[in-house]
């Protein structure tokens, strides 16, 4: 099913490759997705894809058409009822997020939602937990949820932007993520770091993260490695795999903490372990080099082999073991492939190596 989805999905358009591809790289990453796109743009296929590449995928996707749902229904339908509850609840019903507990929980049309419930929904983000209508007590959300929306993204910031003032993380992470990207609006750098640092410090493991990024780079603020490498290692312990990685590529190159090879290596095999590409990468790269471990070439390969089918940095890398015979039997026509796949994605390293093959 998985291989037939893609195939449809990605003959549409060179737009609609690069929606796969994006889609491909969250997957691994257990975090809330919100795609934005008109009607028709294939918005499910790619929460579908999303699912169907994550460690959930043999576990229940369950798509939830928002806009269908009665605005007094909404928190039955989504947090289930008990007996009793209301008139007419002659029985336990369990709601969307029992329905996909273990898999992902797709959200069409989230933004037709009424305030209320997208509130309750962002609680639910954030605290990964819930109560069932006349419930006492509350209930784990093991779910991953894609959300996706035709809004206006200028009425989605606004939106953001109440939330946040009234101290939901998720929209300050949000919030945050928007500014720093310059989706809905321009591009600023200080604002983000703003959003994130508020946000994380208040527990909000992606904006961890994000905060991290900020601080290494020296987006919105000065450029701190010592915050970053501290940042990175909160959410890393909370099981953010970006920050695992991030954290790890800190240790090996001895940015903001002590080079340590042992350090970073176990950082890339927890990202790695858990599916995430360049954790896969990084990991292959210790291998290839020696670092923190024997050195183990056909490893490096088997573990970019694996990194390659989401990453154009680890075709390169892997272009490079086909065309010396590195780890594997040297192939330049399997290195030509890789060469031109990371080229096309823009790596210029790569484009370079295929004129000099």
């Amino acid at each position: 099913i998985q291989h037939t989805i893609e195939r449809m999905f990605v003959r549409t358009s060179p737009k609609a490759r690069e929606a796969m591809h994006l889609a491909k790289l969250v997957a691994p990453a257990d975090i809330f997705v919100l795609i934005l796109g008109a009607n028709g743009t294939g918005k499910e296929s790619v929460a579908r894809t999303i699912h169907f590449n994550s460690h959930r995928r043999n576990e229940p996707f369950v798509a939830v058409n928002c806009g269908a749902i009665p605005p007094e229904l909404v928190a039955s339908m989504f947090f289930g009822h008990v007996k009793g509850a209301f008139t007419g609840a002659d029985s336990d019903k369990k709601g969307y997020f029992d329905a996909a507990r273990g898999g992902t929980l797709f959200l069409d049309e989230v933004g037709t939602l009424p305030y209320h419930a997208q509130s309750s929904l962002l609680r639910v983000l954030q605290e990964n937990v819930y109560m069932p209508v006349g419930s006492h007590s509350e209930r784990r959300a093991d779910v991953r949820v894609v959300a996706a929306t035709n809004e206006d993204m200028e009425k989605a910031i606004e939106w953001y932007k109440k939330s946040a003032e009234q101290g939901n993380l998720n929209a300050c992470y949000l919030l945050g993520s928007r500014y720093y990207n310059g989706d809905g609006v321009e591009q600023d750098f200080e604002k983000a770091f703003e959003n994130f640092k508020i946000a994380a410090q208040k527990g909000h493991i992606i904006a961890q993260q994000f905060l991290g990024e900020c601080y290494t780079f020296g987006q919105g603020t000065e450029q701190n490695l010592e915050e970053a490498a501290e940042w990175y290692l909160k959410a890393a312990m909370r099981g953010s795999l970006e920050a695992q990685v991030n954290l790890g590529i800190c240790y090996s190159q001895g940015l903001g903490v002590e080079k340590n090879d042992e350090e970073a290596l176990q950082w890339f095999q927890k990202a790695a372990e858990a599916g995430h590409p360049a954790g896969k990468m990084n990991l292959a790269i210790s291998y290839y080099e020696g670092e923190g471990v024997e050195q183990d070439k056909e490893k490096a390969v088997q573990l970019l082999a694996e990194a390659a089918e989401y990453m154009p940095d680890a075709q390169f890398l892997l272009a490079q073991c086909y065309a010396q015979g590195e780890g594997t039997a040297q192939d330049l026509a399997k290195a030509k492939e890789l060469y031109q796949q990371a080229a096309d994605a823009g790596i210029a390293e790569a484009k370079e190596a295929l004129e000099a093959l």
